[in-house]
């Protein structure tokens, strides 16, 4: 079974990969290459891999085979190599601005001689005795009375040291219920299947599960390889199959079923502990670095690849979903994968490993105490990773490192603890094939000058906080794909026009002089997600502003246009015109937002029929919008806030979602206009509108059959209420600031009958700093969904009336110095209450002697003071 493994590790050679390598390397000397490559691929691959497989159903000894595919694929790396460090003169060449093409010879120089001996150290890692008493002692210390520890393990030979009370061995599930789940992902990405095929296919499925031991991973696994092809024929030859009997075996028949580069991506995982929780993004970055991904599809960037190889891995149960959007690999497939890979992989996390094998290319170190003398400097010069993890290094494990790392002249990934950063990073410029840095634990550190040559790399990670002034260099890494780390430091990088493969820049100002202009964007077309674009009042025209070819960034979600508010004459709102009529986004864009813009026009680049969100801030000249619904027809959300001379709003569209409308002179009348056809509308804030005196009537707000949360402040001059009980869906309302409302007017109707003025769906009210607010009384069945109450600041509330709240929990009163004595009957559903700022009130809710505290006393959370 071992023999096997190492020989699925290895057979990925004999693939397309290797084409693919080859035709890179004819394009760099200009030879057209199609027929032998096709050739290659229909004849010479297909006979390797006939002959890999007659050789694994003889009998001989394979030993010769696997020297044969370790050799092939030792000389595949060196190629890879070579070819590496031709592009690198390709790069470092369009940095230095030169014509010259290098010479071909270095091309040439592919080495063909390859010694590899292997050699395998057996690795026990179950903890010890002591191991488990130092992890159970605290448990067994601190926790309480009853408590109980449950411990989950695949073996029956327990350590002495958990002297366990009760071993519940798990019962398999029953076979009815693994086959459900083994259809489930057989099935789970058909649209649609004929029901005589499926009758078929569900019969040779009864028969597989029978053949999977009752593993619910296996049969997730093995239905999922089978979803890819529902032939009957081939589910026929997967049940055939002698091994699906036991669990590894049937889990690598799943592994075989994957394309040569999923099979590579999938061996990674082995390199991390298991249990390691792994993020999409950062994953995707590791195996493009490695060049485990490569693109034949413009269409299609390698990290959109990337993440189509995690989704495969996922749907096939190679990858389970964690908490936090994480994914973690099933300690059986883990056991797979490092099987599988043992030869390139290795971690270097207990005291089991005595010496480091030469044909190892990807080292993880969890404990850099036990490294000693199992690094030796020419057995790992070849590594293309190093990821140290262990954060307490030692000194002394320091040097020995530099003098080993300064070998090694093939790294493609480097992640490193902030302790060694410093040591290492003098020498990093050497490593010319780098294409993955992390240096996130590096507070504080500083980075070379030399970091400028790193023309491969591809994602560099920072700290967030300092090593600012180094990042000038940046510019010369025009293979940069991904940067994370200190963002306002990322604006400070000159000629950033330069790295055309950039896709993370979430911040770029605008200065006049060289080096930071607009047109360093031209070029920057793979730029996704968020871009804002500060100071566009250093650009002088329509003209500058079209230089940042905005409109051929279709990767773009998000765009923020920010200008600085320092001038409002009318030469000012010419230009501000131009330079947003220059600065025109593609249409797939989400997301825009329009800051300190000083001109009351429009652009005529308009329409965004794909906009979702517009946001509009601190534009003083704008005094009418433009017809919304028009111009956004789909737009979810819209913000305005800041426009202290809007006085209409025009049609806004009906796909609103949410609406916030702050700091502005709308009138009652365009309020209501602006409200009336938004059924979709589920949020609105009404903010610092001096000139509203009313909300809309029962008219208009009968139609917001959305509207769950309403929100309004600081809106002085409103009075009333309006139609808010016609309000069908409302949940949330809260009114702060407001100190012309009249609460008492605009609450339920009391035991007179009359219709209530607040809607009976409401679960939260909110009422805080309203100083005319000064009685609150509610009538029987008024508000039968209110959860929550809470006032706050309401300086004339001097008396509640809140027995008929039947379903209230929370009650709140901060700061309402007027309210002397509790009422005499507080809801009965009443489960906390929360009393501050009330000098008298405070004092009668006193426990045990207070005068209120009867009322109180039954109430399970009290917070009196």
């Amino acid at each position: 079974m071992a023999e096997a493994l190492v020989l699925e590790g290895a057979k990925w050679v004999t693939s397309t990969i290797i084409s693919s390598l080859l035709k890179e390397g004819f394009s760099y000397l200009d030879v057209d290459a199609s027929t032998k490559l096709q050739n290659l691929e229909t004849t010479i691959i297909p006979q390797f891999q006939l002959l890999i497989k007659a050789a694994e159903r003889s009998n001989e000894p394979k030993s010769e085979l696997e020297q044969w595919l370790r050799k092939l694929k030792d000389a595949l790396y060196e190629a890879e190599d070579m070819l590496d460090l031709y592009k690198y003169q390709l790069l470092k060449e369009k940095v230095s601005n030169l014509n010259t093409h290098p010479a071909l010879k270095r091309f040439k120089k592919v080495a063909r001689k390859v010694n590899a001996k292997a050699s395998e150290e057996p690795c026990d890692k179950s903890a010890n005795e002591e191991d488990w008493k130092n992890l159970l002692d605290p448990l067994a210390q601190n926790g309480k009375k009853g408590s109980k520890i449950l411990v989950t393990t695949r073996s029956e030979n327990l350590p002495v040291a958990l002297h366990p009370q009760y071993k519940m061995p798990l019962r398999d599930l029953e076979e009815n219920v693994i086959f459900l789940l083994f259809m489930h992902h057989a099935f789970g990405g058909a649209e649609s299947i004929d029901i005589h095929l499926k009758n078929e296919l569900e019969d040779i499925g009864r028969q597989i599960v029978q053949k999977l031991y009752r593993s619910p991973l296996v049969a997730k696994a093995v239905g999922g390889q089978l979803s890819k092809n529902l032939e009957a024929n081939f589910w026929r030859a997967a049940h055939d199959r002698d091994n699906l009997h036991d669990t590894q075996q049937a889990l690598l028949w799943s592994y075989q079923r994957l394309d040569a580069p999923l099979q590579r991506c999938f061996s990674y995982f082995s390199l991390f502990p298991k249990g390691t929780r792994f993020d999409v993004e950062k994953i995707v970055y590791l195996w493009i670095a490695e060049g485990f991904i490569n693109s034949s599809n413009n269409s299609m960037t390698l990290e959109d690849i990337g993440i189509s190889y995690f989704d495969e891995l996922v749907s096939g149960s190679f990858l389970q979903l964690s908490d936090y959007e994480t994914y973690y690999v099933h300690d059986l497939f883990h056991d797979l994968a490092e099987n599988i890979s043992k030869e390139e992989y290795l971690r270097i996390e207990d005291d089991q490993v005595k010496k480091i094998s030469p044909t190892i290319r990807h080292l993880y170190i969890s404990d850099g105490s036990l490294l000693g003398d199992c690094i030796s400097v020419n057995k790992i010069e070849n590594l293309p990773t190093l990821i140290i993890a262990d954060y307490s290094i030692s000194s002394s494990v320091i040097d020995h490192l530099l003098v080993a790392t300064n070998k090694l002249k093939k790294l493609r990934v480097l992640d490193l603890p902030s302790n060694i950063v410093e040591t290492l990073l003098k020498s990093i410029g050497d490593l010319k094939h780098l294409r993955y840095l992390d240096l996130s634990e590096s507070e504080g550190a500083e980075l070379p000058v030399v970091l400028g040559k790193l023309y491969h790399l591809q994602v560099l990670i920072t700290s967030h906080y300092g090593a600012t002034t180094s990042l000038r260099n940046l510019k010369n890494l025009i293979s940069l794909r991904h940067f994370k780390g200190d963002y306002d430091a990322l604006t400070t990088v000159p000629d950033i026009g330069r790295l055309t493969s950039l896709q993370t820049l979430p911040e770029f100002h605008a200065k006049k002089e060289k080096g930071y202009d607009i047109g360093q964007l031209r070029n920057l077309n793979e730029l996704r997600g968020s871009l804002r674009i500060q100071n566009l009042e250093n650009i002088e025209g329509k003209d500058k502003a079209v230089e940042a070819n905005l409109k051929n960034k279709k990767h773009l979600v998000s765009l923020e246009l920010n200008w600085k508010k320092d001038d409002e004459s009318d030469s000012r709102r010419d230009l501000d015109r131009e330079v947003l009529e220059g600065l025109q986004p593609h249409p797939n864009l989400k997301e825009l937002t329009i800051y300190g813009y000083e001109s009351p026009e429009f652009p005529s680049w308009l329409p965004l029929r794909d906009l979702r969100s517009l946001k509009i801030y601190i534009c003083n000249a704008l005094e009418v919008l433009p017809p919304m619904s028009n111009l956004f027809p789909n737009c979810h959300k819209l913000s305005i806030w800041d426009l202290p001379n809007l006085r209409k709003l025009s049609s806004l569209p009906p796909s609103l979602k949410e609406l916030e409308i702050q700091n502005c002179i709308i009138t009652d009348g365009a309020l209501s206009q602006s409200l009336e056809r938004l059924t979709s509308l589920e949020y609105l804030d009404l903010s610092y509108i001096n000139t509203i005196t009313t909300l809309p009537s029962e008219e208009i707000l009968r139609h917001l059959i959305a509207l769950t949360h309403l929100e309004i402040e600081a809106c002085d001059s409103l009075k009333s209420g309006g139609g808010l009980y016609a309000l069908p869906s409302l949940e949330m309302l809260s009114f702060e600031s407001c100190p012309c409302l009249e609460l008492e007017m605009v609450m339920p109707a009391g035991e007179g009958g009359g219709r209530g003025i607040l809607p009976p769906s409401l679960r939260q009210l909110d009422i805080w700093e309203c100083r005319s607010m000064k009685s609150l009384i509610v009538a029987a069945g008024d508000l039968p969904n209110l959860i929550s109450l809470e006032f706050r600041g309401c300086l004339s509330l001097a008396s509640l009336s809140l027995s008929r709240l039947t379903a209230l929990k929370d009650l709140n009163i901060y700061y309402c110095p007027g309210i002397l004595a509790l009422p005499d009957h507080l809801p009965k559903s009443l489960d906390s209450i929360s009393i501050s700022g009330c000098p008298v009130l405070v004092e009668r809710c006193r426990s045990p002697n207070g005068e209120d505290w009867p009322k109180i006393a039954r109430i399970p959370y009290r917070d009196i003071g």
